[in-house]
Order: structure tokens, then C-alpha cells, then sequence
């Protein structure tokens, strides 16, 4: 995560991302960082 905001497009100046494991069971929605950062998470639990 920390790469894609270091890499993020040069007119995005301030926004707040969830960077969570992709878990069976997702608190949180990853959706926003995958469409604006192309974030892709690693690992995860089931």
C-alpha cells in the first residue's frame, strides 16, 4: 500500500484508504483503494 500511494496519480492530493488483507470475511471495503490506486492485497485468512 504504501508503494501505491508513493506511485498514486499526481492530481489525487488527499484521500483516505483502507489497506486490509483480503479476508473471507471483509470488515472493511478494499473497493475504493483496488478503482483509485490499483491496490491489491497479498494475503489474507479465511
Amino acid at each position: 500500500m504504501t508503494v501505491k500511494i508513493i506511485e498514486a496519480p499526481a492530481d489525487l492530493k488527499f484521500d483516505i484508504f483502507w489497506a486490509t488483507s483480503d479476508n473471507a470475511k471483509l470488515f472493511r471495503d478494499n473497493r475504493y483503494a483496488k478503482e483509485v490506486l490499483g491496490y491489491a492485497p497479498q494475503d489474507g485468512v479465511l
